[in-house]
C-alpha cells in the first residue's frame, strides 16, 4: 500500500514533468484529502493559465 504522502510526492513529480492532467483521489474529508482536494484545485488552475493566450 502507497501512503497518500508518497502518492501526493509521484503526482507532484508528474505534474512538474509536465504531467498536468495528473490528479490525486480524494477520499474523506480529513486534512490529507483536504490536501489532496487544493492539491487538485493548484494543478486545474496552473492547466487552466497554461492554455490562456499569453500563459506560460
Amino acid at each position: 500500500m502507497v501512503t497518500p504522502i508518497r502518492l501526493a510526492r509521484r503526482v507532484a513529480e508528474r505534474l512538474a514533468a509536465g504531467r498536468l492532467q495528473e490528479r490525486l483521489q480524494v477520499t474523506g474529508e480529513d486534512d490529507i484529502a483536504r490536501l489532496a482536494y487544493s492539491f487538485n484545485q493548484m494543478a486545474t488552475s496552473l492547466q487552466r493559465q497554461i492554455r490562456q493566450p499569453g500563459g506560460a
